[in-house]
């Protein structure tokens, strides 16, 4: 009775086992060969890319050139569309007794400050103090 019991059941065991792999192989379809068919599953098959830490650094990398690149692009072609006129400009020498706020208070408008017009001076001769010297040549704008 045992014997009979461990027939039937390993008898189950390899049937379930038949099915299962019987799902698994694709079947031919009317006028498809085995090979085929099985070629066709393969290319059917759905995969899934997974990215490894090499790829990942590899992508991030890219992603950051990227950026970089479109940021040099970009960058020069906003500063050459700026509407800002070009400025007449007249070059003078310094002499002595001669100061900034003097060269500004000669070219600032009726009404403006003379301290802001001391400070593009500055700028505009790309200057870290108001400090003139004889013989220094220094840009004025032309009103």
């Amino acid at each position: 009775m045992t014997k009979t019991f461990i027939t039937q059941a390993s008898a189950q065991v390899r049937l379930s086992r038949a099915s299962a792999a019987h799902m698994r192989t694709p079947v031919a379809a009317p006028g498809e060969s085995d090979r085929e068919s099985q070629a066709s599953a393969q290319l059917q098959a759905p995969t899934r890319m997974v990215l490894t830490r090499r790829g990942k650094l590899v992508l991030a990398a890219a992603v950051a050139l990227l950026v970089v690149l479109a940021v040099a692009i970009i960058a020069p072609l906003r500063a050459a569309s700026s509407t800002e006129a070009p400025q007449q400009v007249e070059v003078r020498q310094v002499q002595p007794g001669d100061t900034l706020w003097g060269f500004a208070e000669q070219i600032t408008p009726a009404g403006k400050d003379v301290q802001q017009t001391v400070s593009e001076l500055e700028e505009l001769n790309d200057m870290d103090t108001a400090t003139l010297y004889v013989g220094q040549r220094i840009v004025l704008p032309v009103s």
